[in-house]
């Protein structure tokens, strides 16, 4: 840490910063923060940003954070966790940083006030908006010189102004317990965890907030030293919110239950009721997501304006804050005119009216592709499932997808075919690009969805590598081919430089409907070879947090990646399988040509559907198995000589998804001599190694 670090926590946009060195009076206001602060001065700086240059409360432009001066050498005790401690030689400053700017002066000092009423040892007259406190790493040369020291700095720790007024209706007795953690009058920890998040629940306590207390404060070391704290936790506070003794206690601190009227949301208090919606949410189904560790949703009809949305869905997240109401609400008829306090109060409402009509759920997956249901396997979309003998619309399945607003392949998964569309994609669609490409590429979707069942016979699924210079049709066969044929709307390619959070959100949203990335580089080829090999070897990435916790990314998908180069990496090779494309094969007059032009735009729609069940038939009659052991032995035949098995294995699982398709459409299946090249690309048989 520097100066200059932390003072840059404390920056609102567009305000200034005001710095005084040796004396307060000598106070300069500056647009960035100075690389030469002294360290054997005494240095100050307002904590609030201003908008013109003083020292006044009228020259306050806004905040980042909240504050307490404690002129007390007793390490302060508070009950919600700072994000930031200073020692000033003489005392603490205590600092809980802000998610957004505060530019309400009197709410600042409302909020200060708030704080500095919950730590005992705090000084009463510090709270104004204008205040000044020391900056860390200089001299309090105030009698004796004593260094300023940092002696906390965790600005992921952050509070909404609705946390904080959670303060204000806070019980004395669960202030205590929360800051000593101290057990005296119940018969266990359990039971004075259940009254602190009860307490909680009931002052309007978000999730997030509960979470950081019982994971920073002394009253969390039960639910720290849980298997799962997350999930503990997470039942405490679902269990908490719908139970008697939380309305109870709402009741008492004047926090009325929301009521529906017909053209919004109401809360009523002690001054009255007020509206908080433009909207009413009428609930029809629970998705429910903790079979793969996923958060609940509510399907529900949003009427707004005289006017009905049907089947729109809210994560649970949804109804813990405004900004994330908002987030998923972008019709401009639906409007959260309320607090978050009051968002929180939507879930228990809208779960009660499910309840009263027999609470109808469905188990729901994050991710699209193939799922076991008690050993059936079904096929979720994003447009309905599919089993092996029918297809469910939306969400009237036995399974359902749970939409994650995140980036997600789409689905058109109906199944809608004629013996006509069969014969005529057997004819016309090896016919498109050499057999080494198409029964590569075909081999490659087909068994895509199958991939968990694959992973299940241990094989691995390998990732497919699209190379040619440009104007060999990589791109088009992916994505007007392919994609389409196999069941997806409006296929998409990724660049394969973009960024790792929307490549580990796209690899997490599917487990059998292929993703595409184009555009393969050399110069991006380190960054992104670690998907190649994680997604390939374990199908995760986990990601440490500051708190030291971690974060599991499923890489589940199976993805292709076109471009120009290949990939060089040995050990990538070995994961991947290879469609080499040539411009001359798809030049105007070829028979690839004419064939493409033939069938583009007319690729039936409802293939990809029949196809996913035809392939679910033969997992059930255990047809696939059979076929799995067939495409073993012809690979072993083809390929004598010992191979790696990784590269053996990877193209089994091309043979058998090549060998499906032609099943399904009727024709010869190919002989696996189209597998050569591939084999040939990734590694040398002669030289018996990897190239």
């Amino acid at each position: 840490m520097s100066q200059q670090e932390f003072l840059n926590a404390f920056r609102v946009p567009n305000g200034w910063l005001s710095l005084a060195i040796g004396h307060v009076a000598s106070a300069k206001y500056v647009s960035e923060v100075p690389a030469d602060l002294p360290s054997e001065r005494d240095v100050f700086f307002g904590v609030a940003a201003r908008k013109t240059k003083g020292n006044e409360k009228a020259d306050v432009l806004g905040t980042m954070a909240l504050w307490v001066d404690a002129d007390d050498l007793q390490k302060p005790l508070c009950t919600l966790p700072p994000s930031a401690i200073v020692m000033s030689g003489h005392g603490y400053h205590l600092y809980w940083f802000l998610t957004e700017p505060l530019t309400d002066v009197p709410t600042i000092e409302f909020l200060n006030q708030l704080l500095v009423k919950d730590v005992p040892t705090a000084d009463p007259a510090c709270w104004n908006a204008n205040r000044v406190l020391r900056v860390p790493f200089t001299l309090n040369t105030k009698d004796v010189p004593v260094a300023v020291t940092l002696q906390k700095w965790d600005p992921a720790i952050r509070y909404t102004p609705d946390d904080v007024r959670v303060l204000e209706r806070l019980s004395k007795p669960t202030r205590h317990k929360i800051r000593t953690g101290d057990s005296r009058g119940y018969r266990s920890r359990s039971e004075r965890d259940w009254a602190i998040v009860t307490d909680l629940v009931a002052c309007g306590a978000s999730d997030q907030l509960i979470q950081l207390i019982f994971t920073y404060q002394p009253c969390g070391e039960k639910v720290r030293a849980a298997d799962s704290p997350a999930h503990y936790l997470e039942h405490t506070v679902e269990k908490a919110r719908s139970s008697k003794a939380v309305a109870a206690k709402q009741a008492e601190a004047g926090v009325s239950p929301i009521e529906e009227m017909p053209d919004g949301y109401y809360v009523g208090g002690r001054k009255g009721k007020r509206r908080v919606s433009t909207f009413v949410l009428q609930p029809k189904l629970l998705l429910d997501g903790s079979a793969f560790k996923a958060e609940d949703a509510l399907v529900v009809d949003v009427n707004a304006e005289g006017y009905s949305w049907p089947d729109v869905t809210f994560t649970r997240s949804a109804f813990t804050s405004v900004s994330q109401m908002d987030r998923q609400a972008p019709v401009a008829a639906w409007q959260w005119l309320g607090s978050d306090n009051d968002v929180r109060q939507l879930l228990p409402h809208l779960m009660t009216r499910l309840q009263e009509g027999g609470l109808p759920r469905v188990v729901a997956s994050p991710a699209v592709g193939l799922h076991f249901r008690k050993g059936v396997p079904y096929f979720i979309g994003t447009d309905g499932v599919l089993s092996d003998s029918q297809f469910w619309p939306g969400f009237t399945g036995p399974m359902a997808w749970l939409p994650s607003q995140r980036e997600h392949p789409e689905t058109n998964l109906a199944p809608s075919v004629t013996d006509a569309d069969l014969e005529a994609l057997g004819q016309k669609i090896p016919l498109i690009n050499e057999p080494s490409v198409v029964w590569i590429m075909l081999g490659w979707y087909a068994a895509a969805v199958l991939k968990p069942w694959c992973e299940e016979h241990s094989l691995r699924f390998p990732i497919l590598s699209v190379v040619g210079t440009k104007g060999s049709g990589k791109t088009t066969l992916i994505q007007r081919v392919f994609a389409p044929l196999f069941g997806q709307l409006n296929p998409k390619s990724y660049d394969a430089g973009t960024t790792r959070f929307v490549v580990l959100a796209i690899l997490g949203s599917s487990n059998a409907v292929p993703v595409a990335f184009s555009e393969f580089r050399y110069e991006s080829a380190e960054r992104f070879l670690r998907y190649v090999l994680l997604a390939y070897d374990t199908g995760h990435d986990p990601r440490g947090r500051g708190d030291q916790t971690t974060v599991d990314y499923p890489l589940m998908a199976p993805f292709s990646i076109d471009g120009e180069d290949l990939i060089a990496d040995p050990a990538a090779r070995e994961r991947i399988v290879v469609a080499h494309l040539h411009p001359a094969t798809v030049a105007e007059g070829t028979t690839a040509y004419d064939t493409f032009r033939e069938v583009r735009g007319q690729l039936p729609a409802g293939f990809g559907g029949y196809f996913i069940q035809q392939a679910l038939k033969r997992i059930g009659n255990g047809e696939l198995d059979e076929l799995l052991e067939a495409a073993r032995d012809a690979v072993f035949k083809e390929f004598p000589s010992r191979l790696p098995d990784r590269v053996r294995n990877n193209h089994i699982v091309i043979l058998l998804g090549a060998w499906l398709w032609a099943d399904v459409v009727g024709i010869p299946r190919p002989d696996p001599a189209f597998l050569q090249r591939s084999v040939a690309t990734v590694y040398s048989i002669s030289a018996g190694r990897s190239r």
